[in-house]
C-alpha cells in the first residue's frame, strides 16, 4: 500500500506550555507542559498517520533522546506518537534539540523559542536517504516531504539527492522549508512547495506574495502553496500563476502551531496512489488542506488535527 514518507532533518522535542498571559520578567507557575516528539516532518507523518493514512518518519534522533521522550510519555507528560505511524529513524550521537511553544489564553497568541540544534556526522544523513531510497523501491505510489530546518552543517548535496531519489522511484515530493534549501528544492523540481509569507519573503526578496510564488515557479516548482496565517493559503502553479486564494470564511482561535504541518500533511497525501494536482482537482484538495490546517489550530500541541475537520468544509471560501 502506498505511504507517506515524511523526512525531518532536524527533528525536535517539542514543548508547549500554556497559560493566561506572559508577563517579560516576571515568574510563572503554569501547568503541566505537552511533550511530543516533532520537528515538522514528524509532525507531517502523525497528522496523516492520526488519518489513517500509512506514514514513515525518517530523520536523525539518538537513541537516548527517544528514550527520554518515552520516559516523559510513561510519566503521563509526553503525547506518543500514532500507533500506526512506523518510526524510521536513524541513531545519531547528537542529542535531541528542544523547541517550546508559550501558548498565551488570553489573546490566543504563541509565542515559539526554537534552538537551532547541533551537527550530525555526515554518515547519517547519508543512511536516512539510503533507506529512504530502499524502501521507495519496494512499492509505487508514494508520496514524500521535507520539512522543516536543517541542523548546522547538513550535507550541501542532501537536497539534490532527495530529489534524484524521488525522480527516479516516481515519488512526487513537497518540501516546507526557507532560504536556500527551499530554493534548491525548486531548482531540481520538486512537485510542491509550501513556505510562509515571511519565508518566500525571506527567500525571493519579493515582498508580493504572488511575485514571490512565480518566482519559485519559473526556478522549477510545479506548484506553490503560500500559507498566510488566519488568512488562509495563495497556491500558484504553472498554468495558474495569477493564484488561488483558499480561506475560511472566519479565521479560527487557537494555537497556530503545527498547522503548516498539517498543511504539508493533506498536500503529501492527496498526491498518493500517483495522484496529480490538476487544475480540476486542485480547490478540493487545497480545501481539505486549509481545513487541515485549521483543525491544527484547535489542537493543543502539533502533529494533531482530531477528526472533526469535514466540519469546517462548508466554510472554505475560494478566490
Amino acid at each position: 500500500m502506498p505511504a507517506l514518507f515524511a523526512v525531518t532533518p532536524n527533528p525536535a522535542l517539542d514543548i508547549t506550555l500554556t497559560l493566561p498571559s506572559l508577563q517579560p520578567g516576571a515568574s510563572h507557575r503554569v501547568p503541566a507542559a505537552v511533550r511530543r516528539l516533532g520537528g515538522k516532518g514528524i509532525n507531517v507523518a502523525a497528522v496523516a498517520a492520526e488519518q489513517g493514512i500509512d506514514s514513515v518518519a525518517l530523520g536523525p534522533v539518538s537513541a537516548a533522546s527517544f528514550a527520554e521522550f518515552e520516559a516523559h510519555c510513561d510519566y503521563g507528560s509526553g503525547v506518543r506518537l500514532p500507533e500506526n505511524l512506523r518510526q524510521a529513524f536513524t541513531d545519531t550521537p547528537t542529542p535531541l534539540r528542544s523547541t517550546i511553544a508559550i501558548h498565551q489564553t488570553d489573546d490566543s497568541s504563541t509565542s515559539i523559542v526554537n534552538e537551532a540544534g547541533s551537527s550530525h556526522p555526515t554518515e547519517v544523513f547519508s543512511t536516512i536517504l539510503d533507506r529512504l531510497a530502499d524502501e521507495l523501491g519496494k512499492s509505487s505510489g508514494n508520496s514524500v516531504s521535507l520539512s522543516g530546518s536543517f541542523p548546522p552543517e547538513a550535507p550541501g548535496g542532501l537536497i539534490p539527492r532527495l530529489t534524484d531519489i524521488c525522480r527516479s522511484s516516481g515519488s512526487p515530493l513537497v518540501v516546507d522549508t526557507y532560504g536556500d534549501p527551499l530554493l534548491q528544492a525548486c531548482d531540481h523540481g520538486a512537485t510542491v512547495v509550501t513556505p510562509n509569507a515571511d519565508e518566500l519573503r525571506t527567500t525571493t526578496g519579493y515582498t508580493d506574495v504572488s511575485a514571490g510564488a512565480q518566482e519559485l515557479l519559473r526556478r522549477g516548482a510545479e506548484l506553490v502553496v503560500v500559507t498566510l496565517g488566519s488568512e488562509g493559503i495563495f497556491a500558484a502553479t504553472r498554468d495558474a500563476a495569477s493564484g488561488i486564494h483558499v480561506s475560511l470564511t472566519e479565521p479560527l482561535s487557537g494555537n497556530p502551531t503545527g498547522a503548516g504541518d498539517a498543511l504539508t500533511a493533506a498536500l503529501a497525501s492527496a498526491l498518493l496512489g500517483g495522484h496529480e494536482l490538476t487544475e480540476s482537482s486542485l480547490p478540493e484538495v487545497l480545501s481539505r488542506a486549509v481545513c487541515w490546517s485549521a483543525a491544527a489550530v484547535l489542537s493543543p500541541a502539533a502533529g494533531s488535527i482530531g477528526t472533526d475537520w469535514p466540519q469546517l468544509l462548508p466554510c472554505v471560501r475560494i478566490r
